[in-house]
């Protein structure tokens, strides 16, 4: 992989003992680039602890010679196959434009080609990047790398002055509160209704339900009383997983995800548990509620959102590279 040679910095894996230099790194960065807070420790150490993640060979992280950091780069490369993987870097504001942008790119692409061995021949790999649209001059060192822009991502977000309107349900179908130990359809309803999101991945259900339970688990304020699906009779219509809180607002909860299974879409089940979460929230005494969404998403999920009173809080463009040519396995559209 590409070596970053300078007298002046320090650059080895990250280990778990740097998760609260790198929480303070990346909010450092969030602070200039957006006027907020975005990272919490927490967060952040269950995100280095996924399954399938290798901090010895998916991280670098650059420090001064006195042990300041001063930048980041990770490929998060956990899906399998391993056909499609999210990076990002983060470089302190006080030493941007150093070179140290392009030096962190070209190990993002190193990495990706070194990680070539792992994905059977003939299948094209991509890797993908977002970062917020605000911050102009990191979106020009990824265009300038040759990283194409491929689309937005959004945060959207509600704010609540009065309780929200009552969910209406098709007839025949009920949201319930998702219990410890029903976690295995609800996960695969998230992962079938979300393989038709762009971006997706068709992995082993049990590599994908092995990474959620993790991520269930390990997240300090998980709380399943948030946790919500939609039934017919027992089939999993539809499902949305909420936060408590959220790093830069800790009076805004945090839809993190929503979908819909394919059979039970365009019947109001999205816009049912969207408000069936605004409900809870509110009751709660949070009136404020957060998500993010694809700018374009396939399955018009922004304008869901729209409908249901949500405004755009902010924007980050997507940049994707490619690594090898190959047949795509990742979605890109999906029939009517």
């Amino acid at each position: 992989m590409t070596s970053i040679a300078t007298h002046d910095y320090v650059e080895r894996a990250l280990t778990l003992a740097d998760v609260q230099a790198v929480t303070d790194l990346l909010n450092d960065a969030s602070l200039a680039d957006l006027g907020l807070l975005e990272t919490d420790f927490d967060e952040m150490d269950t995100h280095f602890r996924t399954p399938g993640m290798d901090l010895a060979t998916d991280t670098l992280f650059v420090e001064t010679q006195q042990g300041r950091a001063v930048a980041f780069a990770e490929v998060w490369d956990v899906r399998e196959p391993r056909i499609r993987a999210w990076c990002w870097i983060t470089i302190h504001p006080d030493f941007r434009g150093q070179g140290l942008e392009h030096k962190l790119i070209r190990w993002v692409e190193d990495r990706g080609k070194w990680g070539l061995q792992r994905v059977p021949e003939g299948l094209r790999v991509c890797y993908v990047t977002n970062l917020p649209e605000a911050y102009q001059a990191g979106n020009r060192m990824f265009a300038d790398a040759g990283w194409n822009w491929v689309r937005q991502t959004r945060v959207m977000r509600i704010e609540m002055n009065e309780a929200p309107p009552l969910p209406v349900l098709p007839a025949g179908i009920e949201i319930r509160v998702v219990k410890p130990g029903e976690e295995r359809p609800v996960l695969q309803a998230i992962q079938e209704s979300f393989l038709d999101h762009w971006g997706g991945v068709d992995e082993p259900f049990d590599v994908y339900y092995e990474r959620m339970m993790g991520f269930i688990r390990q997240t300090k304020d998980f709380d399943y009383g948030l946790w919500y699906a939609a039934y017919e009779d027992e089939n999993v219509c539809g499902t949305a997983m909420n936060m408590p809180k959220t790093q830069e607002d800790p009076g805004m909860g945090w839809v993190n995800t929503l979908g819909v299974r394919r059979p039970w879409r365009k019947q109001g089940v999205g816009l049912a548990l969207l408000q069936h979460t605004f409900g809870e929230f509110y009751r709660r005494g949070t009136h404020r509620v957060g998500l993010g969404v694809d700018a374009s998403s396939l399955t018009g999920a922004t304008r869901l959102y729209e409908r249901a009173g949500m405004q755009i809080l902010r924007a980050y463009n997507v940049y994707e590279k490619e690594i090898r040519a190959g047949q795509d396995l990742v979605t890109r559209s999906i029939k009517a």
